[in-house]
């Protein structure tokens, strides 16, 4: 989605007591207006979710943002959602900032990928190894403001909850604000328009892990607020299981053009036809693909071929032919 059309959003934001908007300076099609991050505290100490992808202008417009916040106002900590360089890229120049004291270095959290995964070998094999990691932990309670607090804000908590919300990337996480009942939702949902993920059982389980906390509003990764939260993420799961019950219908009811079995670039030329762009080709026929291994691990759906495949590499499932469970002939 083009960020020209998408509503503006201002560099620095307060969108509540505890939460102000930094955004990453990277506007793209895929990135909307930009990386959101996040200060997140009632007192002077603030924790930082996600840096953005190292856009030069960022780092300044962060320490503004927090000297407009408080003269005061530090980072003490900050939160990685998950691997990709639009959320972490922006870390190195923060860590060797005047932001980061080396006294009481800035705390750094990310959920932890096997060192054999597919995410860390694309996405961390050059994240700088004299920056240490904290594991964050699903369920994980993380207490920003004590009841300590400052001036006005004496007493007053603020604790996130760390929720491990695979589908989009193996590590991704969301964030609960438990005193507000709203999350921070980095890429799992957006501001607007749609998430690309990379499995889609993860990706369904994660969404009603979300539906389940019934959040008043997201904090999302990109674009705008949402001020319905449980509407926003029942609508992605809506739209999913839409997608899902239109690819079924057409592998038990229909033949492809070519009169042989489907295959996730048949379905995809069968449902959007010549509205498929060529840059958005690729996008669209992957998601028919992790739809169709989803049937598949739910036993609905079967590959014809039993040639073994990589399942890292869906681009080489475009051309697999698929059939519905019960009418398969192999």
């Amino acid at each position: 989605m083009s960020a020209s059309i998408l509503p503006h959003l201002p560099d620095f934001e307060q969108l509540s007591d505890r939460v102000w908007r930094v955004m990453g300076l990277n506007p793209s099609k895929y990135c909307l207006q930009g990386t959101n991050t996040y200060l997140v505290g009632l007192g002077h100490r603030k924790l930082l979710i996600d840096t953005g992808e190292g856009v030069a202008d960022y780092l300044p417009l962060l320490k503004r943002s927090l000297a407009t916040i408080s003269p005061n106002a530090y980072i003490s900590d900050i939160l990685i959602s998950h691997c990709h360089h639009d959320h972490l890229g922006g870390l190195d120049a923060i860590y060797r900032s005047d932001l980061n004291d080396p006294l009481s270095p800035i705390r750094v959290h990310k959920y932890p990928l096997a060192l054999d995964s597919q995410d860390h070998q694309i996405h961390m094999d050059d994240f700088p190894k004299d920056i240490p990691l904290m594991d964050l932990q699903d369920r994980q309670l993380i207490s920003v403001d004590s009841g300590g607090g400052d001036g006005c804000n004496m007493g007053r908590s603020t604790t996130l909850q760390v929720l491990h919300t695979p589908g989009h990337a193996t590590d991704h996480c969301c964030f609960w604000l438990k005193e507000e009942n709203t999350l921070f939702t980095a890429d799992c949902v957006l501001g607007h328009g749609n998430v690309v993920f990379y499995d889609l059982v993860a990706y369904m389980k994660s969404l009603q892990v979300l539906e389940k906390m019934a959040p008043i509003r997201l904090y999302p990764g990109h674009g705008e607020m949402v001020v319905n939260g449980l509407h926003r993420i029942q609508l992605y799961l809506q739209q999913r299981q839409s997608k899902e019950t239109q690819i079924i219908e057409i592998i038990r009811s229909h033949k492809p053009s070519h009169g042989g079995a489907w295959t996730a670039f048949d379905i995809a030329d069968y449902i959007y036809g010549d509205d498929i762009s060529l840059e958005m080709q690729h996008v669209i026929i992957l998601g028919i693909t992790l739809h169709l291994l989803k049937l598949q691990h739910d036993g609905r759906a079967q590959l014809l071929s039993t040639t073994d495949f990589d399942h890292d590499d869906h681009y080489s499932m475009w051309h697999k032919e698929w059939c519905y469970v019960g009418k398969c002939r192999l």
